[in-house]
């Protein structure tokens, strides 16, 4: 008997209970159970908390990318001591530190910002002191006496001020006896044996090169394209020179004498040995401590210090902001164009520059009154003349007072002389009130090097400023008429702007070469003094009330954070880029490199020498 085949099903619980076959759709599974939900309260708090750690991580990034970038911030800790230090170069104006070229070059201290840093720690509860290195001091013997006066003025006020040297010359030890206290180190020397002018004349070496400067000039004293046409001084040129020195050497002998509480006579007898070592500079009473540095900061109590830029960045401007004044700079050779600055050709005063900065305080209602600040020997008359007439207009609607520092000479003096007041320090270089033309004639060269040059021209003075031939006794003749007449407008506005007579302003022109006091006896300035006396002699013209403090303001550019940010990362590769030059080498560059801005045969109102007095 034959089977059957099994049943697909038989295997099938569910089918084989049925008892019966299943012809239709399989029965699905029974469901799994559902998960239980999630318990929201801890959910949300673990969310926060990733928010949180990642905000603070953040923050603490940005904050250690900043401090990377930026450095950290200025802080002046309570019981501060401000460290007063000069680097090679000592600038009137604040440098503009805006730019990658500004990041490149080395940071310094100017001058401005040394008197404002001395001014702000007047008031300051958190600045116990000041502490002066007083050496290697590079500015002018006007800069020297206007820092000097400003330590003097925080000693009035219960300041302590405490200056070290290692070595002193001179106008280091004319700033350093401005101190309360004076110490210097064990091995260290005093060259105080008075002081020295320099003039540099490089006639001998430009005729070795086939070089002849030819130059046309009004005034006597006018001696200024000597050093390129001569081989030494004209008796008038020695002459003023010789006047400079005296007023020095009499002021410097006179300070320092007071200072040390000794007589004139003494210090002439110190001045007559001039090099002292350590012990003798303590035995004579030239210093009152010999100990190095970290010797008087642990005798001081290891104070914390600042240097002036960091304190400058942690303190406030003071003064009311609705009631300004500005301060307005001309540092450096005056010439056409926008201010900059070269290693060695150094601060040049672009006009455009300048009378931008004018018409701006001339537009700004919150600004009463405006310190012309000049530090310059001239230059260019056409500059010149840009700058004064936008002084003139600006002294239509507010009062302008000048203010002289190192230099304020020629062109320098001719954009202050129709100002509402001059002042001017006693040391200050001033006057030089003449216009000369100068540019090389190359035609010797070109003859030695076999150059031929040929000229097609159209007019007889064409080739009026050709380097390559020489002038012409009619083109020699056709100068010397036109600077006489830019020489008598000259004196005609100092006339005018002085209250003098052409006789009497012609006899203190002619080209010569005036001190600060020696100028005041002139008619040249009204008073003596400095930039703080000229702030407080605009506010006075300008009606402010003693009682309100006029905020300072010098529309000058303003470092941003892209600034700042380049001026930290490249600080290290400035200073490894730096190279200290013999202050010879750098004096003979810099005149070089001056005498080639003006030698470009245009009128120029400028300082007769490049003048280094130590």
């Amino acid at each position: 008997m034959s089977q059957l085949p099994p049943s697909p099903d038989a295997g099938d619980p569910l089918k084989r209970s049925s008892g019966r076959r299943q012809d239709g759709p399989p029965v699905p599974p029974p469901r799994a159970a559902a998960p239980p939900p999630p318990r929201r309260g801890r959910s949300w708090w673990r969310r926060l908390l990733v928010v949180i750690v990642v905000l603070v991580t953040v923050i603490l990034g940005l904050g250690l990318l900043s401090l990377v970038l930026f450095g950290p911030p200025a802080y002046v800790e309570p019981g501060s001591w401000l460290e007063i230090r000069f680097a090679a170069a000592y600038p009137e104006e604040r440098p503009d530190r805006t730019g990658l070229q500004s990041a490149l070059r080395p940071t310094v201290v100017s001058h401005q910002e040394a008197l404002t840093a001395l001014e702000r720690v007047v008031d300051d509860e958190r600045i116990e002191g000041v502490l002066l290195r007083a050496e290697g001091f590079p500015g002018a013997w006007a800069q020297a006496r206007e820092l000097r006066t400003a330590v003097q003025r925080l000693r009035d006020r219960g300041v302590r001020v405490v200056a070290h040297a290692n070595t002193m010359t001179s106008i280091d030890y004319y700033v350093a006896t401005s101190a309360d206290r004076l110490s210097l180190a064990p091995e260290g020397l005093a060259l105080v044996g008075g002081m020295q002018a320099q003039l540099t004349f490089v006639r001998g070496a430009l005729d070795k090169i086939g070089i002849e400067v030819e130059s046309v000039g009004v005034g006597e004293y006018k001696s200024a394209p000597e050093q390129l046409t001569a081989g030494g001084s004209s008796a008038a040129s020695r002459s003023q020179v010789q006047d400079y020195l005296d007023d020095v050497f009499d002021t410097w002998i006179e300070a320092i004498a007071e200072a040390r509480g000794i007589t004139r006579e003494r210090m002439r007898m110190l001045v007559e040995r001039g090099l002292h070592d350590a012990a003798a500079c303590l035995e004579q009473g030239i210093v009152d401590r010999i100990e190095d540095f970290v010797g008087l900061r642990e005798r001081l109590g290891d104070p914390p210090t600042i240097g002036i830029l960091d304190y400058l960045a942690a303190s406030d401007d003071v003064g009311t902001d609705d009631v300004r004044i500005a301060l307005i700079h001309v540092a450096g050779t005056i010439v056409p164009g926008r201010e900059t600055s070269d290693p060695l050709a150094g601060e040049l005063a672009g006009s455009g520059t300048i009378v931008r900065r004018l018409e701006r305080a001339r537009e700004d209602d919150r600004v009463r009154a405006v310190v012309l600040r000049v530090d310059s020997p001239g230059g260019s008359a056409l500059a010149s003349d840009l700058i004064l007439r936008e002084v003139d207009r600006l002294r239509r609607s507010k009062p302008v007072v000048v203010s002289m520092s190192g230099t304020a000479a020629s062109g320098g003096y001719y954009v202050a002389m129709r100002a509402d007041r001059i002042l001017a320090d006693p040391l200050s270089v001033t006057g030089s009130i003449g216009v000369f033309v100068l540019r090389p004639n190359v035609a010797g060269t070109l003859d030695e090097l076999d150059v031929n040059v040929e000229t097609y021209r159209r007019g007889e003075n064409a080739a009026l400023f050709d380097p390559s031939r020489p002038w012409t006794a009619a083109q020699r003749a056709l100068l010397q008429e036109t600077l006489e007449r830019f020489y008598d407008r000259f004196v005609q506005r100092v006339a005018e702007g002085r209250g003098l007579s052409v006789e009497e302003a012609d006899a203190a022109a002619r080209g010569r070469v005036w001190s600060g006091q020696r100028a005041l006896a002139a008619g040249l300035v009204d008073e003596l003094g400095g930039r703080a006396e000229a702030i407080a002699t605009a506010a006075e013209l300008a009606g402010i009330d003693r009682a309100v403090r006029p905020r300072v303001v010098t529309f000058q550019p303003v470092p941003g954070p892209l600034d700042r940010m380049l001026a930290n990362l490249l600080s290290g590769e400035r200073s490894s880029t730096t190279v200290a030059l013999p202050d010879e080498l750098l004096a003979i560059g810099r005149s070089a490199t001056r005498w080639t801005v003006l030698a470009d045969g245009r009128p120029q109102f400028a300082l007769p020498w490049s003048l280094r007095v130590r």
